[in-house]
């Protein structure tokens, strides 16, 4: 049975053990009601635990490469994976429901995260550049060429 231990929780600095054989552990961030963990991995895909018990609620699943960096929208309501398979994938964390792929990147997507107002995504790549999304409708906004 798959879970994640909470060992320690101060001023929202979660320590986590997690028992499961998953590969490595290469991403980690507490939803803002601190309910949850998501964590990414190097099996491909993201998995959402639950802290007051360490069961895991669901495992979101559909990159192609390690899952090297998770976020999660400030209303709690989405979670966002970067992956080696060179895109970013949004995914709802209620039900675990794939909502969008966003594609453009040239390299792994290494580090992705969502403007404080909650309208934007933005994801880092080992193509040098960064990019900015619409979350709402995965569209393009714009590049910022970072070499």
């Amino acid at each position: 049975m798959a879970e994640l231990r909470a060992t320690g929780c101060s001023d929202r600095l979660i320590t986590a053990n997690i028992v499961e054989q998953i590969k490595a552990v290469t991403s980690l961030r507490v939803t803002p009601d601190g309910d949850c963990a998501v964590t990414g991995s190097e099996s491909n895909t993201a998995r959402v635990w639950r802290l007051i018990d360490g069961a895991k609620v669901r495992v979101l699943g559909g990159h192609r490469g390690e899952v090297s960096t998770v976020c999660v929208t400030p209303n709690g309501k989405h979670v966002v994976t970067g992956s080696n398979d060179k895109t970013a994938r949004v995914w709802r964390i209620d039900d675990g429901a794939h909502v969008r792929t966003l594609e453009g990147h040239l390299g792994a997507v290494c580090s992705v995260c969502v403007t404080p107002d909650g309208k934007h995504v933005l994801t880092g790549s080992e193509d040098n550049t960064a990019r900015m999304w619409r979350l709402d409708d995965g569209a393009h906004v714009r590049m910022l060429q970072c070499s």
